[in-house]
């Protein structure tokens, strides 16, 4: 038979029963008794740490579901679940949330082929330094203003308050625009 590690709860349990030493049926039978224990400790702490419910939808609407969840290439629940908790953060779905990862690691990865490249040029040369800071300081610029508009975009009303605060002849064109159709 397999030696236990002592550390182990069946080591533990084995001892307890004082059938450590033993091998047969006896052993078996509690060996299958502590997992059977240990299975139903573990379903009951996780009973504790997740909540579960249970949602019905009528059949076109399970339709929608699916068909949304294939597009954002998710299964049904796990689709609902993501949906539900960025509409809770005011956040958004993204169709390809790799594909953005991907995006910003390939900022993530120029940013800090420039700032390696800064450090290796002589300071003599010309000012190159500085350009390369410069460059650093876009890329970085850049991947938090992409980050900022892929993973939380401006909610519409935010985002027209911003344009009219900017801009005092926005309100005039926004009023305008509502007013024609």
């Amino acid at each position: 038979m397999k030696r236990l590690k002592q550390n182990s709860g069946l080591w533990q349990y084995l001892k307890e029963q004082g059938l450590l030493d033993t091998s047969g049926e006896e052993r078996k039978d509690a060996t299958k008794a502590y997992r059977k224990l240990y299975l139903q400790n573990y379903k009951k702490e996780h009973k504790e740490i997740t909540l579960q419910y249970g949602i019905a939808f009528k059949r076109d609407e399970a339709e929608l579901i699916n068909k949304a969840a294939s597009k954002h290439r998710m299964k049904p629940s796990t689709y609902i679940r993501n949906a539900t908790l960025a509409y809770t953060n005011q956040s958004f779905l993204l169709i390809t949330p790799e594909a953005i990862y991907e995006i910003l690691q390939l900022l993530r990865r120029y940013q800090t082929v420039i700032e390696d490249r800064e450090r290796k040029v002589e300071k003599s040369w010309f000012g190159a330094d500085r350009k390369y800071k410069e460059l650093a300081e876009a890329v970085k610029e850049m991947r938090h203003q992409m980050e900022e508009a892929m993973l939380k975009p401006t909610l519409l009303l935010e985002a027209i308050k911003m344009a009219i605060a900017n801009n005092p002849n926005f309100k005039a064109e926004l009023n305008a625009i509502l007013h024609q159709s």
